[in-house]
């Protein structure tokens, strides 16, 4: 028998996280802490929900803190499916891919074809996502809403 899995999931899955197929993941990201049909608590600062989906990240951010101090104010937009997902920069020359965990925790590759590849690592509680990239010290934190 064989799996398919979205290339997130299987990075998740091989640091033993849970992670989404898609086909089950819940739109947490609205939810304010209450009950899922499925008996776990939701939103994307609580316990992961009992089937292990990953929070729905997909959307309009706004970058609030950034090294670059011209990108606050700037808007990116997150599309998602299952535990990957793409994030459309405001800078014209990178690509940026990621992958969410069930509890939030975030994994970003940033690609620029001007500059060396730079990775990120944060979290995401309810609309707000920090991040700490790998070009010396540069914070950045992103809100939805």
């Amino acid at each position: 028998m064989r799996l398919r899995l979205p290339l997130g999931c299987f990075i998740a899955l091989l640091a033993g996280l849970a992670c989404s197929d898609g086909s089950s993941t819940q739109n947490i990201a609205q939810s304010s802490g209450g009950s899922t049909s499925s008996g776990g608590a939701t939103g994307m600062g609580g316990s992961n929900s009992s089937d292990g989906a990953c929070p729905d990240l997909s959307g309009t951010w706004t970058i609030t803190v950034h090294c670059v101090a011209t990108l606050v104010g700037q808007q990116a937009t997150i599309h998602q499916s299952g535990c990957s997902f793409t994030l459309d920069s405001p800078i014209a020359t990178q690509t940026v891919s990621g992958t969410v965990s069930g509890n939030g925790t975030i994994a970003l590759d940033v690609q620029d074809s001007s500059a060396s590849p730079v990775q990120c690592s944060g979290n995401v509680v309810s609309n707000t996502m920090t991040l700490d990239c790998s070009i010396g010290t540069c914070n950045q934190t992103l809100t939805r809403g």
